[in-house]
């Protein structure tokens, strides 16, 4: 296979390309699987709709190779912890309304879910950020003109891009790359935590 022999720096007719799961999950063939499975965490624990979701991309791009369909969070769930995932903010946000009362703060994994919790807080007549304070992760674009304007957590996404592409070069030339990259994040502070 290309893809292994390019790992074992073998020498291949072309530099294979692989996919990673995220990238597949916004294939209509893989919405469909996960609509079969009911959500995402019965996904995760069928081993034969994994194996499809993880072969989508190889099957529909004819990429090189995909990783193993699964997610990090199925670990804390395997050791016990009370663990569910909603659909976007507006859904996770009404899950914690519904429990009473609610935190001091959310941190959202991404921007939009952030501002859908924000827009359910809103229409609920809950303060942001006097009531709940809500930061996300990712520093889209538009997350700043938002009223409130949303905190975020901002993972250097274009440095991690030119690191990765100037790796993939120095592959193709025969030199080796740097095994260890150390990123840093920053938290961009807006209306919505008065941080």
């Amino acid at each position: 296979m290309i893809f292994i022999d390019a790992c074992l720096k073998k020498p291949t007719p072309y530099t294979p390309v692989w996919m990673m799961r995220q990238a597949g999950r916004y294939l209509p063939e893989y919405m469909a699987v996960r609509n079969r499975a009911g959500d995402f965490l019965s996904l995760c624990k069928d081993y034969q709709k994994a194996a499809e979701v993880s072969l989508q991309p190889v099957e529909i791009l004819g990429v090189d190779a995909a990783i193993i369909f699964s997610d990090i969070l199925v670990v804390p769930l395997e050791m016990g912890m009370n663990l569910r995932f909603e659909k976007g903010g507006c859904a996770a946000a009404r899950a914690l309304y519904s429990r009473g009362a609610l935190p001091e703060a959310i941190i959202c994994a991404y921007d939009d879910m952030a501002l859908g919790a924000m827009r359910f807080f809103h229409d609920n007549g809950i303060s942001v950020p006097d009531d709940i304070k809500v930061i996300g992760m990712d520093n889209i674009l538009h997350s700043e003109y938002f009223v409130p304007s949303l905190s975020t957590i901002d993972y250097m996404n274009e440095e991690i891009a030119k690191t990765a592409t100037e790796s993939v070069f120095e592959l193709l030339d025969g030199k080796t790359p740097a095994e260890i990259h150390n990123f840093s994040a920053r938290l961009i502070t807006r209306e919505s935590s008065q941080i």
